[in-house]
């Protein structure tokens, strides 16, 4: 029998909203196209070829822009000027990124590399953009983000690291030593402290939450301001109901 699978974005979505969860993952309704997700997965595309071929040390500028016309996404924009600034404001995160790390970076032993790992009665699945061994032989875990960094990593993110964790100590017997969050836009690397006592609580809020999805009923939406943002206000009344002012 095959067991349920739980990503970090499945859990987070619904930790976020059950309603939203059900559209996306059980009633599997199509997600509305935004130019920052086209954005960013152009971005991790190049990540991914800079890396298959050899990392920051053996890409050019021009081949990086190169890549980035061969991997660009164009979905989502409301105009060619709107996404001719995008592409522009990828080329420069993706500079930025070789002049900053060609001397500096760790041994990748992952790339976009897909893992899971059983957890009980379910598995629990990862795509971890960047695992590296370090000189003295510690792991780290990378994941990019093309958005603003925040002053602390979000509950989402640590979340996320935690799982990734679990899913590198399962396949290859190691406990990363550190974990971060690369911020392409201002190349700068935010930590994400984990340790035990945080892989326990995470653990066991994983679990909570799985317990939670395998005996809902109701999805009854969460109102809160992720709402003016949601794929699928459309579809729910409670969240149109409500207004919400992103902050600048």
């Amino acid at each position: 029998m095959k067991l349920p699978q739980y990503s970090p974005s499945k859990l987070s979505v619904y930790l976020e909203c059950p309603r939203q969860y059900r559209f996306q993952y059980v009633d599997r309704l199509p997600r509305r196209p935004w130019a920052s997700t086209s954005l960013g997965l152009s971005v991790h595309r190049v990540m991914q070829a800079i890396h298959d071929q050899g990392g920051a040390r053996q890409v050019t500028n021009g081949m990086a822009l190169d890549m980035l016309g061969e991997h660009w996404h164009r979905a989502g924009f409301d105009s060619a000027e709107e996404e001719a600034r995008a592409r522009e404001h990828g080329r420069q995160m993706l500079e930025r990124y070789l002049e900053t790390w060609r001397d500096r970076e760790g041994t990748p032993v992952w790339v976009e590399k897909r893992a899971t790992a059983k957890i009980g009665h379910f598995r629990l699945l990862g795509i971890l953009d960047r695992l590296d061994r370090h000189a003295d032989g510690t792991l780290e875990i990378i994941d990019y983000k093309s958005g603003r960094m925040p002053e602390a990593p979000s509950g989402r993110a640590v979340l996320q690291m935690v799982i990734y964790d679990r899913l590198v100590e399962a396949n290859l017997g190691e406990k990363p030593t550190s974990h971060a969050l690369h911020y392409l836009a201002t190349d700068t690397r935010l930590p994400v402290p984990i340790d035990d006592a945080v892989r326990e609580s995470v653990m066991t809020t994983i679990e909570d939450t799985v317990g939670l999805i395998e005996r809902e009923q109701t999805w009854t939406p969460r109102v809160s301001e992720h709402c003016d943002s949601c794929d699928y206000l459309n579809r729910c009344a409670e969240g149109r109901r409500h207004t919400y002012t992103r902050p600048s």
